[in-house]
């Protein structure tokens, strides 16, 4: 029996100051050789989750399609580090603005 860990959290996009929606959105975990090991999309409310993942380091790192359409910047990739004790591994709100003049 191996234990296996969730990795959650949240993608949240804003033009102007107001919120927009940030669903479907690729998330990708990748490993230390820089693998894509899973993907998910974010759901309606920006929240996405990785579920039975192995302990261990990763880089995660959101879609540019998505992004890009949207008219906003890629983040930087996010290292994440998980044990066998964390069970549920929560990361912090990655939050974008844009101006609406930006896409013109």
């Amino acid at each position: 029996f191996v234990n296996t860990i969730e990795i959650e959290g949240e993608l949240a996009l804003s033009i102007d100051g107001e919120s927009t929606t940030s669903m479907g959105v690729s998330v990708y975990l990748l490993d230390q050789d820089g693998e894509v090991v899973a993907e998910t999309q974010t759901e309606y409310d920006g929240v996405y989750l990785f579920d039975r993942v192995l302990p261990g380091t990763y880089t995660l790192s959101f879609g540019q399609t998505g992004l890009e359409r949207r008219g906003f910047m890629v983040p930087e990739p996010i290292e994440v580090q998980g044990s066998s004790e964390d069970g549920v591994v929560y990361l912090d709100l990655v939050a974008l603005d844009r101006s609406s003049e930006e896409l013109n």
